[in-house]
This record gives C-alpha cells, structure tokens and sequence, in this order.
C-alpha cells in the first residue's frame, strides 16, 4: 500500500497479503495531512 498527497510523490506505507477477498486498513498518519491518497500496488 503506498500514501500520497499530491498523486505524483508515492511512499510505502507497509505490505500485506490478503487471505480474502477485501481487507480494511487504518492510516492513523492521515491527519497529519491536509489530503492524502492511497493506492494499492502488485509487485
């Protein structure tokens, strides 16, 4: 999973493994920003 807050600049914010078909996570860093974006990347 990787955070932005411009869509241009991507950093990591962890790898998961999904053993269903959907998953929640919880950015606890977000507030810390005035907007942030997420994505979800295959290696």
């Amino acid at each position: 999973m990787q955070a932005s807050p411009n869509l241009t600049d991507w950093l990591p914010l962890f790898n998961v493994a999904l053993t269903t078909t959907n998953g929640r996570f919880v950015d606890t860093a977000a507030t810390n920003f005035p907007r942030r974006f997420y994505r979800a990347v295959v290696p």
